[in-house]
C-alpha cells in the first residue's frame, strides 16, 4: 500500500486534463468545501482526503490542548482568576506566575500537539538550504506557542492557564490601555482587564494569607521571619480621555515590602532597633502633622 499510493497519487492520469469533461476538478487539489467522494480523479481525491484527515486531527489535538497534562501535575490549563468560579479547576496561585515559561510550554505542545505544532512549524519558520533555521528576532517557536495557545482559548475560555492569563497580568502591570486590552482579549491573546484584576486579588490574598501563617508559626517559635518597610510612592496619573470633573493629577500612597530574615530571634538588638525606627517615624509623622 505505501507504494500503490504514490504511484497513484503521480500517475498522470491521476489529474484530469483541460480537455477532460471533469476539468473543473483541477480546482479541487486540497478541497476544503464539499465532499471529497464526488471527486472522481484520485490526485485531486487523495489531496483533499489527506487534507480531511491531517485537519480533523489537528483538531482534536487541540481539543486535548484543552485538559491538564497527567503527567505534569504543576501544569494547570484551565485557571479561575477567583475562587467564586472555581468548582473543578484551581484559582491562580504565585507558583503558576513564577512556573510561567515559553520553553516550557513549548515542550508541552510538542508532547501533546505534534501535528499542530508541525503545521504551524511549516507555516511561520524560515528555511536556509532546506532545513528550518529560528532567527533572532520573532523566534518561530515562540510564534507558534502564542498561535496554538490562542487556538485553545478559542476552544475553551477557561483554558487561559498558558499564555493568556499570563498577558492579562503584563498588560495590566503595562498599564496598557482599555482598549488595547478588550482588543486582544478579543483575539483570545489575554484574559479580560476584570479577570486579570480579580486574579490579582486572588495572588495577594494568597501571598498575604502564607505570610500571616509563616509570622503566626515564627512567633510562637519566637523567631522573627520577616520585616517590613515602608515607603512614600508618588505616580503621576494623566488623564487621556477628557470629562467633566475629570483631570490629571498625582496618587500618594504607601508601598509595603515584605523582606524574609530568618534565624533572628524576637526582644534582639534588631527588635529593640525596630522599635526605636517605628518611634522615631511616628514622632516625625506628628511633628509633620
Amino acid at each position: 500500500m505505501a507504494d500503490i499510493l504514490p504511484l497513484t497519487y503521480k500517475h498522470r492520469n491521476s489529474f484530469p486534463s483541460i480537455n477532460s469533461s471533469r476539468s473543473h476538478e483541477q480546482d479541487t487539489m486540497f478541497y476544503t468545501s464539499g465532499r471529497p467522494e464526488d471527486i472522481q480523479h484520485a490526485h485531486p481525491f487523495l489531496s483533499t482526503r489527506a487534507a480531511r484527515l491531517t485537519a480533523e486531527e489537528a483538531r482534536k489535538q487541540i481539543a486535548t490542548g484543552t485538559h491538564d497534562d497527567p503527567d505534569d501535575p504543576e501544569t494547570r490549563v484551565q485557571l479561575r482568576a477567583k475562587s467564586k468560579y472555581a468548582n473543578n479547576a484551581r484559582v491562580i496561585t504565585p507558583q503558576d506566575l513564577g512556573h510561567f515559561s515559553i520553553h516550557r510550554i513549548e515542550q508541552r505542545y510538542l508532547k501533546l500537539l505534534p501535528l499542530p505544532m508541525m503545521l504551524t512549524e511549516f507555516m511561520a519558520a524560515p528555511r536556509v538550504k532546506g532545513v528550518f533555521t529560528v532567527r533572532e528576532r520573532r523566534p518561530h517557536p515562540m510564534i507558534q506557542v502564542s498561535a496554538i495557545a490562542s487556538f485553545i482559548v478559542s476552544r475553551n475560555r477557561y483554558a487561559n492557564g498558558d499564555l493568556a492569563m499570563i498577558l492579562g497580568i503584563w498588560h495590566f502591570a503595562c498599564k496598557s490601555h482599555i482598549d488595547v486590552k478588550r482588543v486582544y482579549c478579543r483575539l483570545a491573546g489575554s484574559v479580560s482587564d476584570t479577570a486579570s484584576r480579580d486574579a490579582l486579588i486572588s495572588v495577594t490574598s494568597a501571598n498575604s494569607t502564607a505570610l500571616q501563617l509563616r509570622t503566626k508559626a515564627a512567633t510562637a517559635r519566637g523567631e522573627r521571619v520577616h520585616a517590613i518597610i515602608l515607603d512614600n510612592v508618588q505616580e503621576c496619573c494623566p488623564v487621556y480621555e477628557q470629562g467633566i470633573g475629570v483631570h490629571s493629577g498625582a496618587a500618594h500612597f504607601v508601598h509595603a515590602v515584605t523582606l524574609q530574615s530568618p534565624d533572628v530571634k524576637v526582644n534582639t538588638k534588631y527588635e529593640i532597633e525596630a522599635v526605636a525606627m517605628k518611634g522615631s517615624f511616628a514622632r516625625a509623622c506628628k511633628e509633620r502633622n
